[in-house]
């Protein structure tokens, strides 16, 4: 019973419009309330993946757009990246994302949220001018380290293997 009254709150935020009003506070600049609008929205959206197509492109966009990051709002964006404006917002945001792995330390970012920003990295860099944005990094020596010290860690079959298309690109560039 609880949770068939989950599920009926679940859906009436949806018809009211909350993944709207989320959407919005994705555009803050506080990644704090970022990321809890991000987690509220995958919540929100976890049986349900037409609800995701609620959130506004342009709120989706802010997640990367001051280098601010947190876990929630790159696991919100991988699974936006279906979305054409998203996909070519994360080729935009190749050296963003190299930031986010090799600092460690850009927004508020774990090892779940550095293995999302691989999996990112992966996809961009599947499209040219995502691999442009890549070879020119300027933290592309320091990038490919961190790469090679993540890949000896505990990371799942897909991540490593995505971890290998990105280090043959990045010592194509050299």
């Amino acid at each position: 019973a609880i949770l068939s009254e989950y599920n009926t709150f679940r859906r009436k935020v949806v018809e009211i419009g909350g993944i709207e009003m989320l959407g919005l506070l994705l555009r803050s600049r506080d990644a704090l309330l970022r990321n809890e609008a991000s987690a509220a929205i995958l919540a929100l959206c976890t049986d349900d993946a037409t609800a995701l197509s609620h959130v506004p492109n342009a709120s989706l966009v802010e997640c990367l757009s001051d280098g601010v990051v947190t876990d929630e709002s790159l696991l919100l964006l991988e699974r936006t990246l279906h979305r054409e404006s998203v996909r070519d917002w994360i080729v935009s945001s190749v050296v963003v994302l190299t930031k986010v792995i090799t600092k460690h330390g850009v927004g508020y970012v774990t090892s779940r949220g550095i293995q999302t920003a691989v999996g990112l990295i992966y996809h961009a860099v599947q499209r040219e001018d995502g691999r442009r944005r890549l070879e020119t990094a300027l933290i592309l020596p320091d990038f490919v380290e961190v790469l090679g010290n993540l890949k000896t860690k505990d990371m799942p079959p897909e991540r490593v293997f995505e971890i290998d298309s990105i280090l043959m690109i990045a010592f194509a560039a050299d």
